[in-house]
């Protein structure tokens, strides 16, 4: 005979089992289903690349100087407001003084070592002849006229530095070959830097651009404070993101962004934007085309006009978006249209520069 107590337990042990896997198969169930809806939820991107034009108007310049970048004292005695930082007349007269006003903070050899970078990447420009300061300075000293047709200055407009005491866990042995743990304090130095630089017209004395970018920099953790480095030498790890920058307001440069496209449950719309997924750009827009021709899904022309976009046929996008938006009204295919023309625009504008003088 069997012993109820074991039959009791045993049926309630089994319907622990059955509701244990019955939890288990509703996190499951719910897990699956987070998973696809995941899935379903990412969107797809396209790449574009681009190259723009340069920020100024290159065609009326053929010859620029670099003017000596100035450290945050110079800068206290000239303007980097709406008047050039330090005119070549102004900067020749006071040069030996400048010269002077050298702290012992790495702040004048950041600025020399910006001024030849600055120099170096001018000297490579196909668009511009960069003419060496020092001519530019007999010119003046002479009384002749000057050289060039622009002139590049700017300065350190800000430099904060301060050092922070941070607590990092080490470990060592003792002489028992223990290992044991401690907090020792170490330093830090952070900088807060702005570089600003200014283009100036050498006939019209006229501001061409004038731009100010700042950074935040922190050195490693070191054991003394003496082995911190000095601020100016700090700021210059950002010497080569500065130039790039400035370099764009002389010559070309490349830029990538992302168009996303619509999503419909549609089956052709998704394999079209499985199509764009891969790369297959060109079966994918031919697929969007074809379904819009059939359905009128708004979101299968409005893709088709982002992929010709992607694939740097502007003005199939612009004319594509124009259509779309005449039929449907849809502020998306305006907005998506003006953004066309613009690449239009750009794109105009970099022929103009480019071409043969």
């Amino acid at each position: 005979m069997k012993n109820p107590t074991t039959n009791n337990k045993h049926n309630a042990q089994s319907k622990k089992n059955i509701f244990s896997k019955k939890r288990k198969s509703v996190f499951f169930s719910i897990f699956v289903t987070s998973i696809v809806i995941l899935f379903s939820a990412c969107q797809t991107s396209v790449p574009v690349n681009v190259t723009r034009p340069a920020e100024l108007d290159i065609t009326s310049a053929e010859r620029i100087a670099v003017l000596p970048f100035l450290t945050t004292r110079m800068m206290n005695y000239t303007s980097y407001d709406t008047n050039p930082v330090a005119t070549f007349d102004y900067y020749w007269r006071e040069k030996d003084s400048f010269l002077a006003w050298q702290l012992g903070d790495g702040e004048g050899e950041f600025v020399s070592k910006l001024t030849s970078s600055l120099e170096r990447a001018l000297a490579k420009s196909k668009y511009l002849t960069l003419i060496d300061s020092a001519a530019v300075e007999e010119a003046y000293r002479y009384g002749t006229p000057l050289p060039i047709d622009w002139y590049i200055t700017g300065g350190i407009s800000n430099l904060i530095t301060e050092v922070n005491i941070v607590e990092k866990e080490v470990e060592f042995k003792d002489k028992e070959g223990n290992r044991i743990r401690i907090k020792k304090p170490f330093y830090e130095e952070k900088v807060n830097l702005s570089l600003v630089y200014q283009v100036v017209d050498v006939k019209t004395r006229e501001v061409l651009a004038n731009t100010e970018w700042s950074y935040e920099i922190t050195s490693d953790l070191e054991k003394h404070k003496k082995d911190l480095p000095l601020p100016g030498q700090l700021a210059e790890t950002k010497i080569n993101d500065f130039v790039k920058r400035v370099m764009r307001e002389f010559e070309p440069y490349n830029e990538t962004y992302s168009l996303t496209l619509l999503k419909h449950d549609d089956r052709g719309m998704k394999d079209a934007e499985r199509l764009a997924r891969k790369g297959n750009l060109a079966q994918a827009k031919t697929s969007y085309l074809k379904i819009y021709r059939t359905t009128s899904y708004f979101e299968a022309a409005y893709n088709a006009g982002l992929i010709s976009q992607a694939m740097g046929n502007m003005k199939e996008a612009y004319k594509i978006f124009s259509e779309l938006y005449k039929e449907t009204g849809d502020s998306r295919a305006a907005k998506a249209a003006n953004a066309a023309a613009a690449e239009i625009r750009s794109s105009d504008k970099l022929n103009q520069q480019t071409k043969p003088r």
